[in-house]
């Protein structure tokens, strides 16, 4: 499993995740991957947006978020075409299926690596523009 968060100045972070994932370990990922990203890159003002996913909507996790005061967009449910993160998926899943079959698990970690540092390259621009056509609305 891979998990992905995009910030407005265009930058991706990623992490390969194990196959159990569960709501303590999204929260632990919260505690020590997102929110530090999130302060360093926008201080103590931000606000976090989620996929409606089972482990998001997990009653712990937003108890805890509530605890945390970690403000969470509300996100109406099926509304891909408002996320920038589907976008970076497509995109993805575009550039990783155009290569050469992934015969192992180790190459598979290494090509996640390589898609994302062409993402981080070559969309910025555009991931800068879509959060800005959100500002301006």
């Amino acid at each position: 499993m891979v998990w992905a968060m995009v910030l407005s100045n265009g930058v991706l972070s990623f992490r390969i995740l194990n196959r159990y994932f569960r709501s303590h370990s999204y929260m632990d990922l919260l505690r020590r991957s997102t929110v530090p990203i999130c302060k360093l890159n926008y201080g103590q003002s931000f606000w976090y947006q989620q996929f409606n996913f089972r482990i998001h909507k997990a009653r712990i996790v937003k108890k805890r978020m509530t605890i945390a005061h970690f403000p969470v967009l509300p996100w109406p449910g099926r509304s891909p075409d408002l996320n920038i993160m589907e976008k970076i998926w497509k995109k993805f899943e575009d550039i990783i299926f155009d290569r050469s079959p992934i015969l192992s698990l180790i190459d598979l970690k290494e090509e996640i690596q390589k898609v994302f540092l062409v993402i981080n390259g070559s969309i910025r621009r555009n991931i800068i523009n879509l959060y800005e056509t959100f500002k301006s609305h």
